[in-house]
């Protein structure tokens, strides 16, 4: 009977604190969106960093995708086409693995991808993931998405 308290108290414990962790992720993610809306880039790359960090401690897949994809974001804005590619890669299977459809925050990270490889003078390899990504945005209607890859498309002599 002791034994069985116990491992309900750790269970307890457990509970408590992810959810204290979980508590603390949504928090770094407010102050990264803030810091983003508000153009500090170099602030909310290092939020949304954090915030990956964290939710992939939490084995949270979907929260760690979007802080990953949204740090990405974030460090192209400061110019930092490395370390966003390191993070648009990994948002992108992780979505690939999560969302079996392949929506459109899967299309978000293959855009991102390919922004991050343009910058690092790795165009040509960029544009597979542009297609793929106009292919996704196209399905879902967004004309803006499909805008924007089919122009950089057509500077590597591609047609959609």
């Amino acid at each position: 009977m002791a034994r069985g308290a116990v491992l309900i108290g750790n269970r307890k414990v457990d509970a408590i604190y992810h959810s204290a962790m979980s508590e603390r992720l949504r928090h770094i993610i407010a102050h990264a969106r803030s810091a983003f809306d508000t153009h500090d880039h170099a602030a909310a790359a290092e939020r949304f960093h954090e915030a990956a960090e964290k939710a992939r401690f939490l084995e949270l897949a979907g929260e760690l995708a979007y802080t990953l994809r949204h740090a990405a974001q974030s460090s192209l804005e400061i110019d930092d086409p490395q370390r966003a590619l390191a993070a648009a890669e990994e948002a992108a299977t992780i979505y690939d693995r999560i969302e079996p459809m392949r929506g459109v925050n899967y299309a978000n990270a293959l855009r991102l991808v390919a922004l991050a490889k343009e910058k690092l003078d790795m165009g040509a390899q960029s544009v597979a993931h542009w297609a793929e990504a106009r292919t996704i945005f196209h399905i879902h209607g967004i004309a803006d998405g499909v805008t924007e890859c089919d122009a950089h498309l057509s500077s590597f002599g591609q047609e959609a």
